[in-house]
């Protein structure tokens, strides 16, 4: 049924039902939940004629909840561990890289272009240009693109970058 919201209400019915159906997706693709019965769940709650008792509905909803999110735990538990093992496989292959140099922390870094001015102090505030990128290579932030550096207090930067 193809709509051609004339009106405000028609653009908020279907704003509210897109959104209901953006949080059901993940459910019905993992099939989780079945739509048709989802669906008349949602009619029967509008019309308010529940046809499973209430207490056994709220157990049932408690339930599956624990259930969603007992996988997305073990879902991220998977996704860090892979984290860590490509993090240490990084590690392990940049420290042996042509001027890499590691601290006996484990930081490593590489100076790219040497300072020439004072030293910042906690208190300061600088200006630094930087690339961000993940593991794989995807760039994250790059002040170079933007065309001018960002404003950093020192006693906000990272461990590393003091």
């Amino acid at each position: 049924m193809k709509l051609t919201f004339e009106t405000e209400r028609q653009k908020e019915s279907y704003s509210v039902g897109y959104r209901t159906g953006l949080r059901l997706h993940g459910m019905v693709k993992h099939n989780d939940i079945d739509m048709d019965v989802a669906l008349l769940g949602i009619k029967d709650a509008i019309a308010e004629r529940p046809q499973l008792p209430n207490q056994d509905m709220q157990n049932t909803y408690t339930q599956f909840k624990n259930k969603l999110t007992k996988r997305q735990e073990e879902k991220r538990r998977i996704q860090a561990l892979q984290n860590k093992i490509q993090g240490e496989k990084f590690l392990q292959e940049n420290a042996s890289r042509q001027g890499v140099i590691v601290t006996e922390s484990g930081l490593q870094y590489k100076i790219i272009q040497e300072g020439s001015g004072p030293i910042p102090k906690e208190s300061d505030i600088t200006m630094v240009h930087y690339r961000g990128s993940l593991l794989n290579g995807r760039e994250v932030f790059n002040t170079y693109k933007k065309g001018q550096p960002i404003k950093l207090p020192v006693k906000l930067s990272l461990p590393a970058w003091k």
